[in-house]
């Protein structure tokens, strides 16, 4: 029987933060992807985006599913 293998893998996308939410208007910064001041699960810096300083949460979060078998792996993206 081949051995199975599935794991989680977590990404933060595009920045979703209104910057203009104030004065009623929608202008996002344009960050792409999220990337961490810290090392994550070490400093609060983690949470923290590099690019444009916004908190992980304003950033897409997607997830992909991967199964491995025996060496080979398969891919399946959900949102």
């Amino acid at each position: 029987m081949p051995c199975i293998s599935r794991r989680i893998v977590v990404r933060y996308g595009e920045c979703q933060k209104n910057h203009a939410a104030s004065m009623g208007r929608h202008v996002v910064d344009g960050c792409r992807e999220f990337m961490a001041c810290g090392e994550e699960g070490m400093t609060i810096d983690a949470f923290k985006c590099a690019a444009c300083g916004c908190h992980r949460s304003f950033h897409g979060r997607e997830e992909e599913d991967k199964e491995e078998r025996e060496g080979t792996s398969h891919a399946s993206t959900r949102s």
